[in-house]
């Protein structure tokens, strides 16, 4: 009991121990999926996900777009870039 930080009982500690664990079985859990998934070959799967995220950005795209049209515009040249460097990278393979 003398080691406990000044104002903490002994039921904040437990209750703090308890909440750390189950955050770590949580992570556990979502490394666990996040190997399975990257495992994963198939064509039709990556597509889907890849859509998926298409369809995720252009909906960003549009929200920002209404809200600020010089930050959708910067987001989009930004975008372009990006696409632009992956398409170099795809090209010349590994040498980067």
């Amino acid at each position: 009991m003398e080691n406990l930080p000044s104002g903490v009982t002994v039921e904040q500690m437990k209750a703090r121990y308890d909440e750390v664990a189950r955050m770590k079985h949580l992570l556990f859990k979502q490394e666990i999926k996040n190997r399975r998934v990257s495992k994963i070959k198939s064509k039709l799967y990556h597509k889907l996900k890849r859509k998926d995220a298409e369809r995720e950005s252009s909906k960003l795209q549009t929200y920002l777009a209404e809200i600020d049209p010089e930050a959708a515009k910067a987001y989009k040249e930004k975008a372009e870039l990006m696409k632009v460097e992956e398409r170099l990278r795809a090209r010349h393979g590994t040498d980067t």
